[in-house]
């Protein structure tokens, strides 16, 4: 390629992208008026309020209102391995519209310092009692008009607590409902609303819980009961989104604000102040894939070994071998959610998963019949194989953790650091195998056969979902992980390029893949 080409693409990548980076802070501290709290000392809490930011931080916070006229106050709780960043662009909608607005991280998730319960509601109804007593004591709200709003495990949470706790005037139940209703209870005025690609058995449980509460089966658009009496019960569809898009469709923050309209008497106030994150976002996103090639042939022209290219192998036999050994350990993992050895459930299940696949697939390496048609161990340099790894690394850190602002927390607590360095010694032998299999002749064809093994990765990790050997909720990760596989193989591709070298690309996939996990799953220590 022409070199002043190569020079013109990359300066205007990293100044728009560096741009837009610094637009996304900006805007993360800017929008409607919100400050960061502790509260009860353990809750790490955001407190969104209706005006508009005067200066960055608590100093932008407006004036309280005179009491009397203070707002009603929503709080949202997120679902498993969610946080507050999670909810924040629903958060910032509803807020916009008016309402004053409070999200929190679970035990477990995000920023809490607590240990996630995997069985039981008590530490989420313990959470949600410590948001609402504080709300008895912000100038900001008004305290008498509180409404619940959950988003999958949140959903189930939200609704546990209203059916015992009567402070919530009402109750928003996203994408879930409880699991069972004690016979005589029921919360106020519930409205639950389902993504149109919902799984079926989310769907079911939102109108089996409608139809108890309202005595009839509700067709979706439908409201039967009075608000006035805290009756009422409604279904909602959000056309065009799944579980996890449904949380920044306009049409969701539509149906919560009409919500607390109907139910508060009072009408909602728009103020106009947009949030410019998800633009943004999606902006950031192509530059992002160019930042992220380009700090990928950065690290390969640092670990460049002068060793000629590895011939191009046996791809199909490569993938078949990867393919047994994710397989094999299924039927072991069976007895429970394996995550829980590592301290994280649900996302430590696959990087068990990933860590028995690679020993697997490193003793087949061992084997005579194997090792004739391997590649030759390189030799092992420091300068040439952790440095770089090191270095692209932390690039790739660097450029996605943007992407955290609206999505989910990517900037770990330390305790999650010391699951990052777990995580990441146990699935590395899986990439190094699986690279040393596949990633192999002229860099294109490489990097198909690698990314043919990590959507093979994500098949096996399905098809363990779909016959509930590995918990329910990696069918999520999938969709997370999709992408972030796809953004990682262009660092990939340019540290082979230049490099020559599976086992750099092995070092940076495998501390990706264990970051991302290490910051979605819930924390059991």
């Amino acid at each position: 390629m022409n070199r002043a080409l190569v020079a013109l693409v990359t300066f205007v990548s990293v100044a728009v992208g560096g741009w837009l980076a610094l637009a996304l802070g900006g805007e993360e501290r800017g929008g409607v008026p919100h400050r960061p709290v502790l509260v009860d000392g353990r809750v790490p809490a955001t407190l969104y309020v209706p005006g508009t930011v005067t200066a960055p931080g608590v100093l932008g916070m407006p004036d309280p209102p005179p009491q009397g006229s203070r707002p009603p106050v929503v709080v949202i709780a997120h679902g498993h391995s969610a946080d507050q960043a999670t909810m924040s662009v629903l958060a910032r909608r509803v807020a916009a519209a008016g309402y004053a607005v409070v999200t929190f991280d679970f035990r477990g998730h995000g920023l809490s310092t607590e240990r996630h319960q995997s069985a039981g509601f008590e530490g989420m109804r313990s959470d949600l009692d410590a948001v609402l007593t504080w709300l008895g004591t912000v100038p900001y709200v008004d305290p008498a008009k509180v409404v619940v709003v959950g988003h999958s495990m949140g959903a189930a949470g939200v609704l546990g607590f209203a059916v015992r706790d009567r402070r919530p005037v009402a109750t928003v139940a996203m994408g879930g409902a409880m699991g069972g209703v004690e016979p005589g209870t029921r919360a106020k005025n519930v409205l639950f609303v389902v993504a149109e690609g919902d799984a079926g058995v989310v769907r079911e449980g939102a109108e089996r819980t409608a139809r108890l509460w309202s005595g009839t089966p509700l067709a979706y658009g439908q409201v039967n009961g009075d608000h006035a009496q805290g009756t009422a019960v409604a279904l909602r569809e959000v056309a065009g989104t799944n579980h996890l898009t449904m949380l920044f469709s306009d049409l969701t923050a539509g149906y919560v604000v009409d919500w607390v309209a109907k139910v508060t008497g009072r009408p909602a106030t728009p103020s106009g102040t947009a949030d410019r994150r998800p633009l943004l976002t999606v902006l950031y996103l192509p530059c992002a894939a160019v930042l992220l090639t380009l700090v990928g042939f950065a690290g390969g022209a640092l670990a460049r070994s002068g060793e000629p290219t590895a011939e191009a192998g046996r791809p199909v036999l490569g993938l078949l071998l990867v393919g047994g050994a994710l397989l094999l350990p299924l039927p072991w993992l069976a007895w429970g959610d394996a995550g829980h050895l590592l301290g994280m459930e649900a996302g430590g299940a696959l990087a068990v998963l990933l860590g028995v696949a690679g020993t697997i697939l490193l003793a087949v390496g061992r084997l005579t019949p194997a090792r004739q048609w391997l590649p030759a161990a390189q030799a092992w340099s420091a300068r040439h194989t952790l440095a770089p790894a090191a270095l692209v690394l932390v690039g790739v850190i660097v450029v996605l953790t943007p992407l955290g602002a609206m999505v989910h927390g990517l900037v770990p607590t330390p305790k999650r650091l010391l699951l990052w360095a777990l995580a990441t010694a146990l699935i590395l032998p899986f990439f190094l195998a699986a690279d040393r299999l596949l990633r192999r002749g002229r860099p294109p064809a490489a990097a198909a056969k690698s990314l043919a093994a990590r959507l093979l990765m994500l098949a096996v990790v399905m098809i363990g979902v779909i016959t509930q050997v590995l918990p329910g909720m990696l069918g999520l990760y999938v969709m997370v992980l999709a992408p972030i596989l796809l953004l990682l193989e262009l660092a990939a591709y340019g540290l082979y390029a230049l490099g020559r070298d599976h086992r750099v690309t092995a070092f940076v996939q495998a501390g990706a893949v264990a970051w991302v996990l290490s910051q979605l799953s819930p924390i059991m220590w």
